[in-house]
């Protein structure tokens, strides 16, 4: 992920219309967060009117035929590798939400097929909406873009599902030390990762937070959180005191916002259903 985007050109806001080229040959396997920060990547080259090139592309090759599935080339080459093509049950394909469509898409597109994935219903979900829908709050937040890239893969083998969200905009550290000029990037994620912490000057526009998230997926589901911006990396796993936060400096600088949520589908605990969730 950091060795793509560090070699995109530097000058290409000075240079539209510039060649890029995309050699897919060494392909073999595709993280949801490696395709949600490539997909972002694509659209600010889109965005920049970058002359974009895919080489290599072999529909044989099963992480190739993986992404032909996801829509991946359907969606910048006009047209699937195979006629067949179709998104797998366990995958929720690469989408760009807005973040005032962001509620309506996770109640009606998102949540039901988390629901099906982890055989629960989808009222038993409110916690995991709060969360997702605190990611989009933070989109908007702290990195003054308005669209997040979402996607999600569902492991049978290995009983997780892993949420992949994210933006390319100033990123938390930035925004961070506007209150806490001291800080690194890695120190920066730690913080905003602290219950009750929140960069919002009112009450009245702070949300319950990157601490309801991993209390929610670290502390009740004993699930995963990791969040890549600017130079720092923080992983945030269960402990025996709640959250064990290991922040350090990243291989690379991730210019926005990175978050991956791992839930463990064995350990996942469903809300109870609220009185509405029973009513027509």
């Amino acid at each position: 992920m950091y060795d793509i985007i560090q070699k995109t050109p530097r000058h290409l806001f000075d240079n539209p219309g510039i060649k890029i080229v995309f050699d897919f040959s060494g392909l073999r396997f595709a993280e949801p967060v490696g395709l949600s920060a490539f997909y972002n990547l694509l659209s600010l080259l889109r965005k920049l009117d970058a002359d974009v090139w895919f080489r290599g592309i072999d529909a044989s090759i099963p992480s190739h035929a993986y992404l032909d599935d996801c829509g991946f080339f359907k969606d910048y080459l006009g047209e699937s590798l195979r006629s067949w093509s179709d998104p797998r049950r366990s995958t929720f394909p690469v989408v760009r939400v807005e973040h005032r469509d962001s509620h309506y898409w996770l109640s009606e597109n998102f949540l039901p097929w988390l629901a099906r994935e982890l055989c629960v219903q989808k009222g038993h979900l409110s916690s995991v909406k709060t969360c997702i829908g605190e990611l989009f709050n933070n989109i908007e937040n702290h990195s003054g873009e308005t669209i997040g890239c979402v996607f999600a893969q569902h492991f049978p083998n290995k009983r997780c599902i892993k949420i992949s969200i994210s933006d390319f905009g100033v990123g938390i550290p930035h925004t961070i030390r506007k209150m806490k000029p001291e800080l690194s990037d890695p120190d920066a994620l730690v913080t905003a990762t602290i219950e009750g912490f929140s960069s919002k000057s009112l009450p009245t526009n702070r949300g319950a937070g990157f601490g309801f998230v991993t209390d929610n997926v670290v502390v009740r589901n004993q699930g995963t959180v990791r969040i890549y911006s600017g130079s720092g990396m923080l992983t945030c796993a269960p402990s025996s005191n709640g959250v064990q936060r290991s922040a350090r400096l990243a291989a690379g600088i991730y210019p926005g916002t990175l978050v991956e949520l791992t839930l463990e589908t064995d350990k996942f605990r469903p809300d109870e259903l609220d009185r509405e969730d029973f009513e027509w």
